[in-house]
């Protein structure tokens, strides 16, 4: 089979295990895994030997070692290593029906595997990744905590977590890392008060000096427990940071640490007071209230966040009395970036944000308590909204949630006038998608309101005249030289404005909603105990912030996005090392071997002085701005940055080397969206709104409006500010995260990698290159190469010991343990020793000259550099393959002892038979003494004729099989013989024994007819007494039947005596039948039992059964009173 055969045929819809592109390659360079297993992706092979594997090869004495090979469709595909040579290595791989078949390698799948020649060159350290398979069985091994993985690494995460995927098993932990994977349906057992008592009781109530995780399964309440115990007992703010993309779960996540922690106390406390139960509630309901503003089905999601959360819970600390508790007291939100271009444009598939549904599906009577227009309307009667085929999210319909919305509105105090007046807004921003314009009948350049009935509505819903409203969507005024300049607007443009006072006016809005939000919930303004409001509060932050992004095309949006995630990450980076510092100081290992690359010169590039956002800014202050100007100034002034790649001649893009992958971003609308104002015409006139909200969020600064009107009214007008100090949203992005940033790093923080495993949304099914792609962007990959870069393995001393000992040459490398050494420091001692000698040709020197062995061992752990581990897995397996040739010898001379014994008992048994049989044969002639003597003499021969083949048989039984089964036949063909004469014999004696029947039968007929005859003479006899007298000349005649009377008497009496002796002898002769048939049984059983021709054995027990049967035929249809019957 060529190549091309084999790709056109090979496994599963087409996978190859080394078609990587450009981009790939990359990857592997920029982001390498120092695992000692295997790295991202192996290089492409111009060419690769296929081929099959005989079928005599392909069994279970062949060697072969379960590893990882890569495939640019399945990320990573289970395969068996038979051999390497330097960097060509021949691995089978499996005939995987599907994706979600692929476990492991076992016998089921290399029964139809294909062998093919592959070049590690492009794996880390030239090595295939192995599997984490159960030694014996070959099963793949499942870990909670992937800490304790031997052979950790990309390929080794991804099945694991996919294991537990498909065992229900949504959390694994990684060190402190929890990874969640959306399982697709809930999951009710897990989340029932009696788990969340659980790990609350162990993690928290619980005192030990062991890590009580250790005996619980990886839960998203683990890391709720945690961070509560760390800010109640250790007194150390907290803060969780849950990531991952749309779809992921992040939601969902966030709200189940915060029921964690409002209802944790509650195992502590008796009972809480009234007032801190209405601020618990309202903490609670914030969170979906705010997914009703700030979510929105998309393509990944039905239920989005379109924004990021930062929730700080505040507890009082107080309460930790007799023991660590503390009371939740309130808590305060800080948002991030909302999607405010959803408000107008979303895709077919997708919706708007969520309120905007649920108010269209409320009854007319609330409808119109709140605007009149709303009545009778429905998504059809908005362009912003437009028709639908959801109707419900989460299992509830858009108009039971908006019944849910306004009972937490109520419950944060938004209610009556204020709730109307929320909704009215969202209202306005409706209506502001059905206004449309059209140029001026004499002025094209010019635009005029084109709805007219839907504008009047509009301006009396927000209490503006048209005039002013007309006037602001439909002109731009603006301060030159100390004038008020008017322009006109033309259509589409004066639309565009009307799109961004309805952006400006939800996202105002919403920041609006957040704020009372936060005065409803912040422990400052709400919360009363008895003794007094603490003067600090303990902080768990929960942030549900973007994952990291890379589309087909991204803009500004996504930037901001990976800036985030980028910062992020540097946090992450470091707590990922001092992790893993704490985790080698505590098993004595040097901490100068531990290196890694962080991101400060990713950001560097996005936030320093002079990078990406400040030229943007820059950009965006000047009159002429355009995106292909920033673009090449991005191009000429950071140009020198490993982290940036131009396209030569593309003028509006750029390339950015993130942590998680290289990212290209097309700038076209990057300064429109950075600019993010809207013009103050609108704003103007947005702030005379009779919408309390409106007004209020749009209203100008005082100093602001007088010196506009004092500008007005100056003759020599002062020179303007420089535009470079009005704020950009980047501006005020980078403010956030620096002070999100400067709160994080006051806590100690924990971290939820949620991660989507399938774009299908269904349960059980993990897709291996998204969810491999997801890991990449969650940093755990890049966790795992900090946490492994010096030692890429690790093993348990007693694993080290137990794995590794039968190859230790204890004389030449003597262990330095001592009598009085603990068990830990004994184990570490063989450790050293018999790795030295194992691994002594893999020492090296370093520039000083120090040596630098291939392993390091520590207080109850051994750690391993690159491919050493991999070394010893090898030599195990060829000393498994002495051992074996040393076990098969004694195991064969073990059987051959068996089956000499077996055979020596066989002969006893057959000697014991033996004299059985004589005893038999010497009865049977003592029987057959007095049978007649021609049949005596027969059956005499007989049996003479069967003891002699019966020393004939056991002679050659004991020189060879051959000749026992020659003499069998012989032997059979003889007694064959024997029987058909028998047979015959028997045949002649039935026709005998049927013709005496008849005979006597016809002489009874006789006997009857003379009996009849006789009493008719007597009759006539006492008649001719009587006539005697008379009839004298009768006498004569009279004298005649008396003598024929007598004869026929004597005749009968003859043949009666006759037919007793024929019955006598057919009596004797079927005795002896009979007896002789049971020797032959017994001969024929005999032969049975020692005869080594199995088929000659059946066909002569078939004739013994034959015989038998015939036997039993013959003594039925024998007389009622015979003997014999």
């Amino acid at each position: 089979m060529n190549s091309v055969a084999f790709h056109a045929t090979h496994l599963y819809y087409g996978t190859t295990l080394s078609g990587l592109d450009e981009h790939n390659l990359s990857a592997i360079n920029s982001e390498p895994l120092t695992n000692g297993e295997g790295s991202n992706k192996a290089k492409a092979t111009p060419g690769r030997e296929v081929f099959t594997l005989p079928q005599n090869n392909n069994n279970d004495n062949q060697k072969w070692t379960a590893v990882y090979v890569y495939s640019d469709v399945a990320a990573w595909i289970p395969a068996a290593l038979v051999k390497q040579e330097g960097t060509n290595a021949w691995v089978m791989v499996p005939n995987f029906p599907n994706e979600q078949s692929m476990m492991q390698v076992d016998e089921k799948w290399k029964k139809n595997a294909l062998t093919e020649m592959i070049d590690t060159s492009g794996y880390e350290n030239g090595i295939l990744p192995l599997q984490n398979v159960d030694q014996h069985k070959g099963h793949l091994c499942e870990w909670g905590d992937m800490v304790g993985l031997p052979y950790l690494h990309e390929a080794a995460i991804l099945y694991n977590l996919k294991k537990r995927h498909l065992e229900e098993k949504p959390y694994t932990r990684t060190g402190d890392i929890m990874i969640a994977l959306n399982p697709y349906q809930w999951l009710t057992e897990l989340y029932t008060n009696e788990t969340r008592m659980l790990y609350a009781q162990e993690l928290i109530w619980n005192v030990s000096d062991k890590d009580p995780r250790e005996h619980l399964e990886p839960h998203v309440y683990e890391v709720a427990a945690l961070s509560y115990k760390g800010m109640a007992v250790d007194g150390l703010d907290q803060s969780v940071l849950v990531s991952g993309e749309s779809g992921a779960g992040k939601t969902e996540t966030v709200k189940l640490c915060m029921n964690f922690v409002a209802s944790v106390h509650d195992t502590t406390t008796a009972a809480a007071s009234g007032t801190n139960n209405t601020i618990v509630q309202r903490i609670l309901d914030s969170a979906p209230m705010l997914e009703a503003f700030g979510n929105a089905k998309t393509r990944r999601n039905d239920n989005s966040s379109r924004f990021g959360k930062y929730t700080q819970l505040q507890l009082d600390r107080s309460f930790s009395f007799a023991q660590a508790s503390a009371q939740l007291a309130g808590s305060k939100n800080e948002v991030y970036l909302l999607e405010k271009n959803r408000v107008v444009s979303h895709a077919t598939e997708e919706r708007t944000f969520h309120i905007f549904y649920q108010l269209l599906a409320a009854p007319d009577t609330v409808k119109q308590s709140i605007w009149e227009g709303l009545v009778g309307t429905t998504n059809e009667s908005f362009a912003y909204v437009g028709p639908t085929t959801c109707d419900s999210i989460e299992g509830k319909t858009d108009g039971e949630r908006f019944e849910l919305v306004t009972k937490a509105l109520n419950l944060l105090g938004i209610q009556g006038g204020s709730f109307v007046t929320l909704m009215r807004c969202i209202s306005i921003v409706l209506q502001l998608g059905n206004i449309g314009f059209q140029p001026l009948p004499d002025n094209e350049d010019a635009a005029q309101i084109a709805t007219i009935p839907e504008f009047e509505a509009l301006a009396e819903l927000m209490g503006i005249s048209q005039e002013d409203l007309t006037a602001a969507l439909t002109k731009r005024t603006f301060l030159a030289r100390g004038e008020l300049m008017t322009v006109l607007l033309k259509a589409d443009q004066a639309k565009d404005s009307c799109h961004a006072l309805a952006k400006e006016i939800y996202g105002q809005a919403f920041l609006w909603l957040v704020k009372e939000i936060n005065a409803a919930t912040c422990a400052e303004n709400n919360y009363k105990p008895d003794g007094g409001a603490p003067s600090s509060f303990g902080i768990i932050g929960l942030l549900d912030i973007f994952g990291f992004e890379s589309f087909d095309t991204n803009q500004f949006e996504q930037i901001c996005i990976n800036y985030a995630n980028e910062k992020l990450q540097q946090k992450f980076t470091e707590d990922i090392f001092r992790s893993v510092q704490k985790e080698y100081e505590e098993e004595g290992l040097n901490l100068a071997d531990i290196a890694y690359d962080d991101n400060s010169a990713i950001l560097k590039l996005i936030e320093g002085r002079g990078g990406i956002l400040d030229l943007l800014n820059e950009e965006c202050m000047l009159p002429k701005s355009n995106p292909i100007n920033f673009t090449k100034k991005v191009r000429t002034q950071l140009s020198s940055s490993p982290h940036l790649d131009m396209t030569p001649l593309d003028h509006v893009t750029f390339r950015i080397k993130h942590y998680a992958g290289p990212v290209e971003y097309l700038t076209e609308n990057f300064i429109e969206l950075n600019r993010d104002s809207l013009p103050a015409d609108l704003k103007r006139c947005a702030s005379s709104s009779t919408n309390a909200i409106i007004a209020q969020e749009f209203k100008e600064p005082q100093e602001t409006r007088d010196e506009l009107e004092g500008s007005m009214q100056r003759t020599n007008p002062k020179r303007a500010k420089s535009g470079m100090t009005n704020e950009t949203l980047s501006s005020r992005y980078r403010t956030q995260l620096s002070d999100l940033m400067k709160d994080l790093r006051k806590t100690q923080s924990r971290y939820i990698r949620c991660i989507k495993p399938n774009t299908l949304k269904k349960a059980k099914t993990l897709e291996h290159q998204t969810t491999v792609e997801q890991l990449r962007y969650a940093g755990i990959i890049a966790g795992i190469t900090i946490s492994r870069s010096a030692f890429p393995n690790r093993l348990p001393n007693t694993t080290v010991l137990a794995r590794y000992k039968t190859m230790w040459d204890k004389k030449k490398f003597p262990s330095s343990s001592q009598i009085n050494d603990s068990d830990d420091e004994k184990r570490r001692a063989d450790c050293i020793a018999m790795l030295t000698g194992l691994l002594e040709h893999m020492t090296t020197r370093d520039k000083s000259g120090k040596e630098v062995k291939a392993f390091v061992a520590g207080k109850t752990k051994t750690y391993f550099r690159g491919g050493a581990l991999e070394f010893l897995q090898s030599q195990r397996l060829n000393a498994f393959d002495s051992l074996a040739a040393t076990i098969q010898t004694a195991v064969r001379a073990w059987i051959i002892r068996q089956r000499y014994k077996a055979r020596r008992q066989r002969a006893a048994e057959f000697r014991r038979e033996m004299k059985v049989y004589y005893d038999e044969i010497a009865a049977l002639k003592a029987q057959l003494q007095e049978e007649p003597a021609e049949e005596l003499a027969a059956l005499k021969e007989r049996a003479l004729k069967a003891q002699t083949d019966t020393k004939d048989l056991k002679r050659k039984i004991d020189i060879t099989e051959k000749s026992e089964a020659m003499k069998i036949q012989q032997e059979y063909a003889v007694v064959r013989k024997a029987l058909d004469e028998k047979q015959a014999e028997e045949d002649r004696l039935r026709k005998l024994n049927q013709h005496i029947d008849s005979a006597c039968q016809e002489l009874e007929k006789k006997a009857e007819k003379l009996r009849s005859e006789n009493k008719k003479l007597e009759s006539e006899k006492e008649e001719k007494k009587e006539q005697t007298k008379t009839a004298k000349a009768g006498s004569k005649n009279y004298n005649r039947m008396r003598q024929d009377l007598a004869r026929i008497e004597r005749e009968n009496k003859d043949m009666e005596r006759e037919l007793k002796k024929k019955k006598l002898q057919h009596m004797q002769a079927e005795k002896q039948r009979f007896d002789v048939r049971t020797g032959l049984l017994k001969l024929f059983n005999f032969i049975g039992s020692e005869c080594k021709d199995e088929a000659l054995v059946d066909e002569v027990l078939t004739l013994g059964r034959s015989l038998g049967e015939k036997t039993q035929a013959l003594v039925g249809s024998l007389p009622e009173k015979s003997l014999l019957r």
